[in-house]
């Protein structure tokens, strides 16, 4: 699926994820808390991307390839 939000996210269900990780950790934990649990929750989807985007790398090739150039991680426009 590369139409809808994959045209601009390719990762949209860890972005939500981590969106409202990040709020959660706030309510419940003061700042510096909840700023080494966001760090430790980024690097855990980062790590889960990667492993993930490489199995898609082995069963799509090329057309993957290719949706990962014109089309960003995380965050429209920027990452």
């Amino acid at each position: 699926v590369t139409d809808g939000i994959y045209s601009k996210v390719r990762h949209p269900m860890y972005l939500g994820s981590l969106v409202f990780a990040f709020g959660f950790f706030h309510i419940l934990t003061g700042l510096r808390t909840a700023v080494c649990l966001e760090f430790l929750a980024l690097q855990f989807v980062l790590d889960r991307i990667d492993r993930e985007e490489q199995m898609l790398l082995m069963v799509f090739k090329d057309e993957y390839a290719q949706y990962m150039k014109r089309t960003k991680m995380l965050i429209p426009y920027i990452l």
